[in-house]
């Protein structure tokens, strides 16, 4: 591949980043627009992959209110041939976390592709019942024309 080949790949994922950043933010906002997920839940961005700590730190998107939570909560364990435990995390673009029941009560992965939304669906149901969870798992792309 040559530089401008690999300029051309940047500026395409510069892109794509930005638009997911706006359908994200999109979301959220529409979130909340109902009271009550206003008033009991934190809305916020989901853990990085490549979580190292312990917990991360929710933040609602809107609002100086944030909790800390386990970063398992989002993941699944597996061991591997050679005996390594490894954490898969759930691709949680938004979380939602219920103040009341003190649990995350919705996971929403929002794709640029209804492709990628396909592939991501099998994998993030499979995580929640391998995880037991009650979490309600939602997946978004946009659509020609920018509508959900």
């Amino acid at each position: 591949m040559d530089a401008n080949e690999k300029e051309v790949r940047k500026k395409r994922q510069r892109e794509v980043s930005l638009v997911g950043e706006a359908v994200e933010k999109r979301i959220m906002q529409i979130l909340a627009q109902d009271n009550k997920i206003r008033e009991e839940c934190i809305i916020g961005h989901g853990p990085a992959q490549t979580v190292r700590a312990e917990t991360f730190v929710l933040k609602d998107f809107e609002r100086d209110e944030s909790v800390e939570l386990p970063h398992l909560i989002l993941s699944v364990k597996y061991i591997r041939g050679t005996g390594e435990e490894v954490y898969m995390y759930m691709d949680a673009d938004i979380v939602i976390y219920h103040k009341l029941s003190r649990r995350v009560v919705c996971v929403i992965s929002s794709k640029k592709s209804f492709r990628e939304r396909g592939a991501q669906s099998a994998y993030l149901s499979l995580q929640i019942v391998i995880l037991n969870s009650t979490i309600q798992a939602i997946h978004t792309s946009r659509q020609s024309g920018g509508l959900f």
